[in-house]
Parts: structure tokens; sequence; C-alpha cells
């Protein structure tokens, strides 16, 4: 585990797969743990681990859609100022993918604090 005072943790431990064809006596990730912790990962390209389930699933989506809200605003007031004014529905979309990316984000928290 790593230090207290550290910005960045990097959790060193043993990475065994479900079928117990691979061990990684090695294996490291980038999340504080407590000693003991089993969670579900994912071996990246690199040879790194990255957590998988609902909680990881919930924070991609959340910033992908947050992505999609930040151009589309971009989009919209574009029009709004080459044209005079950008469609209402418009608008009412991106409120709504906004507020679909905060719940996204609400419950891969309380998905992460519960695991």
């Amino acid at each position: 585990m790593g230090a207290p005072r550290e910005r960045h943790r990097r959790c060193e431990g043993v990475f065994r797969s479900d079928d117990g064809r691979t061990l990684d006596p090695d294996a490291a990730i980038s999340q504080p743990l407590s000693p003991g912790d089993v969670l579900s990962v994912q071996r990246t390209g690199d040879g790194g681990y990255v957590r998988v389930g609902v909680s990881a699933l919930c924070g991609w989506l959340a910033v992908a859609l947050l992505g999609v809200v930040v151009a589309g605003a971009l989009a919209l007031g574009g029009l709004a100022v080459f044209r005079g004014s950008a469609p209402r529905a418009g608008w009412r979309t991106l409120a709504a993918l906004g507020a679909a990316a905060l719940l996204c984000g609400l419950a891969g928290a309380v998905a992460g604090a519960v695991t």
C-alpha cells in the first residue's frame, strides 16, 4: 500500500486470473486500497491493471457524456453567434445529457463506495 503522504498511491500485490492460469506476483494498480482488499481488474496492453465493474463503467460513461455536452454547447453557442439563435430543443437535449452525466457520476461514486 502507498505511503499516506504521497499524492499518487500505487498499491501492489498478487494478481490471479479467475481461471487460475495467469499469476502476476508483482501486480500494481494506482488505487487507494487497504491490505487484503480483493477487487476485479483487467490487464491493460502495457501490463498495468485497471478496475472493472459498475463503478468504473459509470465513471467512464459520465466522462463521455460530459464531453458530448461540452462539444454540443460549443456547437450550439457557435450557432447562436452566427445565426443569432440556437434551437431550444438542442439546449434541452444538452441539459438532459448533462443530468445523465451527473447521475452516472453519482451512481459510480455510490457503487465505488459500497464495493
